[in-house]
């Protein structure tokens, strides 16, 4: 693993968040390993997540081969929720264990793991190129002020106090279940809405406002009686703080449309579809939701359709291409193919 000291921390997800977290552990502990997927080709952001690695001395590695037996004080996991149980399964596997497994997620997610911490933020986290300044990039951070939402555990209590050490802000709150609510509200109405609308969080509050608002209102029916805790203290204004605190995210696109974009898998079961299993069970029509849903996946087919196509990189220049100039480039084809065919 590229070091002889006693790891300190594993950061499983070598993405945005991960990797902020992994440079942020290392002032406060012994080696930290950032566990990556490994890019099967380069790539700038793999190139800029090793930049960031290497000047904050985390230290890298693409295989649970390298992790086999490791004993631990802490594991974060910051993968997307699709990947929680394989990453499970793998941790299992090569035996790595931890004092503390924290699970940092989008949407609504169960516990894994006995002796594990559910972290929820708030933030985005984006790669800026500072050409001449430092190592060439950094990562920006947005609503960075607000805290780390966790319950209220001696589990909890610990990682805050890890956290905090870091320049991190964290709370294990008796609020945790409000927090946790008010954030995959947020998540529910914009991030599948942003692929749809191919748009940032100030266009879905420009542009498809109608929309989100019933993805709202079917949220609200769907969690009040599965999650009646969190809707007890909710303050009698949260209709506009959901939508107050999207606002706050600006020109940034939600990660579950820059994931769309990237050709990767989406987040749907912890968010939107988390309200069409929870709907299920109580009998309850969400149509907003479903067809969200279904159309979102639609899109996923035709992206992924067109990305296996070998012509799909030429469809755009050749509907680009005059009638007349299609018929004098075909008219030439002919000509050579009689040449050949003669002096054959």
């Amino acid at each position: 693993m590229g070091t002889e000291r006693k790891p300190f921390a594993v950061v499983i997800g070598g993405g945005r968040v991960g990797t902020y977290l992994a440079c942020k552990l290392t002032k406060v502990g012994g080696p930290v390993i950032l566990k990556g997927r490994g890019a099967s080709k380069p790539s700038k952001m793999k190139t800029q997540v090793e930049l960031l690695c290497k000047e904050a001395g985390v230290v890298q590695t693409t295989s649970y081969e390298s992790l086999y037996d490791t004993t631990v004080e802490y594991v974060f996991i910051t993968t997307k929720t699709y990947d929680f149980d394989a990453v499970q399964k793998d941790l299992e596997a090569a035996n790595v264990k931890a004092k503390v497994f924290v699970m940092i997620h989008n949407g609504i997610v169960k516990p894994m793991f006995e002796n594990s911490v559910r972290v929820v933020v708030t933030q985005s986290w984006d790669f800026h190129e500072t050409p001449g300044e430092g190592v060439g990039v950094k990562i920006v951070v947005r609503n960075e002020e607000k805290p780390w939402a966790m319950p209220n555990t001696p589990q909890a209590k610990e990682i805050e106090a890890l956290l905090t050490k870091c320049g991190i802000n964290a709370s294990a709150s008796k609020e945790f279940e409000f927090m946790l609510l008010k954030k995959y509200f947020i998540n529910g109405v914009a991030n599948l809405c942003a692929i749809l609308g191919d748009c940032n969080c100030n266009g879905l509050l420009a542009d498809h406002r109608d929309r989100m608002e019933l993805l709202y209102a079917e949220i609200f029916s769907v969690l009040k009686n599965i999650h009646p805790e969190g809707f007890s203290m909710m303050p009698s204004d949260f209709h506009e703080a959901v939508f107050a605190g999207l606002a706050t995210y600006g020109e940034h696109f939600p990660s579950t449309k820059m994931d769309f974009d990237a050709g990767l898998d989406l987040e749907i079961g912890s968010l939107n579809g988390y309200v069409l299993d929870m709907a299920k069970e109580q009998g309850i029509k969400v149509p907003a939701t479903e067809e969200l849903v279904a159309l979102v996946r639609k899109k996923m087919v035709e992206r992924d359709g067109k990305s296996k196509c070998p012509f799909s990189a030429f469809r755009g220049k050749i509907a680009q291409i005059k009638p007349m100039q299609m018929l004098i480039g075909i008219g030439a084809l002919a000509v050579c193919a009689m040449a050949v065919g003669k002096s054959a």
